[in-house]
């Protein structure tokens, strides 16, 4: 089954990146009934996390939606534009507009960021007063890790052109994503989590956006969850989890046992509609600039 071709005749990405938002939603949905998405969404929801928690640096990014949001506006913002880089201000203009940080935690973000190693803060070389943010080496390398920990699920449901087995070492491949992706948000105002506040909800807490992953993971309404185990993975203690837990509960979304938790069936169904869209946004990019 090609997922494209038997559905919408608009595209829901055009050849600059941008997105059709209605049409990429109902995309999305549609994504999902391709023969092989329940397997991609367990691939996902298992790779992502695991590829994640292999350095420091990756495991603080995964971690913090603010985090992430700093290094990915950085990278962009230094492709888009080479001469100034990014500058602190810009960043700050762009995340506070979008209601991800205030600016004085995206100045802490940053600290830590170069703390971390993710940045160098350096002269700006068109004006010696101010400081541009550069993604170092290692920052680079965390978006390419993250592409190739994603490119699995994501050929299990697009029909991709021929492309080599090191697609993901592409040095400027994942950062060119990362930067069409910023572009998308600065301009044209779109983010994934558009209409699914649950989502935004689950990754403003730390390591909430893998334990939404481990939700979504079966596809299923029963889902077994050792909080223990889970604790040990995310870098957390049990009692965060257990809070992250019961926040959800108190929403509606799932109900606590002792096994486990039983997900609300509409929670359940935003959580696959939700792999579905991270899977779309990908392939959908991929289709244009490998063409």
């Amino acid at each position: 089954m090609d997922s494209r071709r038997d559905f919408d005749p608009i595209a829901p990405m055009d050849k600059r990146g941008r997105v059709n938002l209605p049409v990429f939603n109902a995309y999305a949905e549609q994504l999902r009934l391709h023969p092989r998405f329940a397997e991609a969404r367990t691939r996902f929801c298992h790779d992502v996390p695991v590829r994640w928690m292999e350095t420091p640096l990756k495991r603080w990014l995964i971690a913090d939606t603010g985090g992430l949001a700093v290094a990915l506006c950085i990278t962009g913002m230094h492709r888009l534009f080479p001469e100034q880089g990014a500058q602190l201000q810009m960043i700050i203009r762009t995340l506070t507009a979008a209601g991800v940080a205030s600016a004085a935690r995206v100045r802490a973000l940053v600290d830590q960021l170069a703390h971390r190693g993710g940045i160098s803060i350096e002269p700006s070389p068109v004006d010696r007063r101010a400081r541009r943010l550069v993604p170092t080496e290692l920052m680079v390398e965390s978006h390419r890790t993250w592409l190739e920990s994603v490119l699995p699920a994501v050929n299990m449901v697009f029909t991709l052109p021929p492309i080599p087995d090191d697609l993901a070492a592409r040095r400027e491949l994942a950062c060119r994503y990362v930067t069409s992706i910023i572009m998308r948000q600065s301009m044209d105002g779109f983010t994934i989590y558009d209409g699914f506040p649950e989502m935004a909800a689950f990754m403003e807490r730390r390591q909430g956006y893998l334990l939404m992953l481990d939700l979504a993971a079966p596809g299923s309404l029963v889902v077994p969850l050792n909080r223990s185990n889970a604790a040990h993975r995310y870098g957390v203690s049990p009692q965060h989890v257990s809070a992250l837990l019961g926040h959800a509960e108190d929403a509606g979304w799932l109900t606590r046992t002792p096994a486990g938790v039983t997900l609300a069936p509409d929670f359940a169904e935003r959580l696959d509609i939700w792999v579905a869209r991270e899977l779309a946004i990908v392939g959908l990019w991929l289709e244009q600039k490998l063409k």
